[in-house]
């Protein structure tokens, strides 16, 4: 019985500091950027789409009843229907790029088309245009939000469950360092200093009583991907490892890059050829499913089996992400700035 009760007060001593730090008023509302209740509820309404503006749009009519200044809301991405004048019709962004806004000051409208890339409308072609809103991130955890938008729908406490997944973290992390070192005399409370390290002195601890769309992804992402490392370990549950990641991957991309892990296990673990592509396989198996069926939604969404919508977000560097790209070594500077040189900044007042 002692490791239970060790793993069950892991995890309630998590938990409590994790609801501490967010707050009654932030665990018991949706947040401000539930943007994976909102895919969720899409969903059960069989739609890979949103239903009407995303949360936080300003109207016309509250603009100029001085209600709102501009669109409260982030991140969310939006492709345009074109109906042309001859007919057809096409999907796409506008350019913001310096070059388009020059030619749109001479009457032609320029427009980053899906499956066509740069394309040129004069005056006139362009007969109506209707926006269709995304979720567009990768939508792992909108898995995790269904059962509570079934039930409560967007109103659900996406920062409550995202700390209920964030406790869970140490627990899966003591349960390994127990499992494969035992618990002899001083490596339990390593073991316990170790886990204690993650949860109150890692990024982990403001990310997961933040919540919120960005920090939920990366919160449910070092979940899975923990389970993939316990699953992985000594190879030896393959096919659980294989889901874990490709869970791990559906809430962040960047996580395929632990899938070395796996193969040095399984070449350190089995020694016949026969016995490493079985393990393959197995681990294969459940990524390939799941690898495929994120490329069809991201097929059906925008057109590109790679591209989950940030091509097509709505929002201010637009110009900047055409013209510069969204991966360019011209963000390194500030990226490193960020990691090493800035300071946190306090404030009294609420998130």
């Amino acid at each position: 019985m002692r490791e239970p009760i060790r793993l069950l007060a892991v995890f309630l001593i998590s938990l409590l500091a994790l609801c501490m730090l967010a707050g009654r008023e932030r665990l018991t509302k949706p947040s401000h950027d539930n943007h994976y209740s909102h895919l969720a509820a899409s969903w059960l309404e069989g739609k890979l789409e949103h239903e009407g503006k995303p949360p936080g749009w300003c109207t016309p009519e509250r603009a100029r009843a001085k209600q709102c200044k501009r669109h409260d809301f982030d991140d969310w991405a939006v492709v345009w229907t074109l109906e042309l004048r001859e007919g057809s019709s096409v999907r796409g962004y506008p350019c913001k790029t310096e070059a388009c806004l020059q030619a749109r000051r001479r009457g032609v409208e320029s427009w980053l088309v899906i499956g066509e890339g740069l394309r040129e409308f004069e005056r006139g072609e362009i007969r109506s245009r209707k926006d269709t809103w995304y979720v567009s991130f990768p939508p792992g955890p909108a898995l995790v939000m269904l059962p509570a938008v079934a039930i409560w729908g967007t109103a659900a406490w996406d920062v409550l469950i995202t700390c209920l997944f964030a406790a869970l973290i140490p627990v899966v992390l003591l349960r390994l360092f127990d499992r494969e070192r035992g618990l002899a005399e001083g490596r339990s409370r390593d073991h316990l200093w170790a886990v204690a390290a993650w949860t109150f002195a890692s990024p982990a601890l403001l990310l997961g009583a933040h919540g919120r769309v960005w920090f939920t992804a990366q919160i449910l992402g070092a979940l899975c991907t923990c389970l993939y490392l316990d699953a992985s370990w000594k190879c030896r549950r393959p096919a659980l490892a294989g889901l874990w990641l490709a869970l791990a991957v559906s809430c962040r991309p960047h996580m395929a890059l632990a899938l070395p892990f796996f193969a040095l296990e399984g070449w350190r673990e089995h020694r016949s050829t026969k016995a490493r592509t079985l393990a393959a396989l197995r681990f294969a198996a459940p990524l390939l499913v799941i690898g495929a069926g994120l490329m069809a939604m991201n097929y059906a969404r925008f057109g590109d089996v790679l591209e989950f919508g940030h091509r097509f977000l709505e929002i201010r560097w637009q110009q900047r992400m055409q013209e510069v790209g969204m991966f360019s070594t011209s963000y390194l500077a500030r990226n490193l700035q960020c990691a090493f040189t800035l300071l946190p900044v306090w404030q009294s007042g609420p998130w």
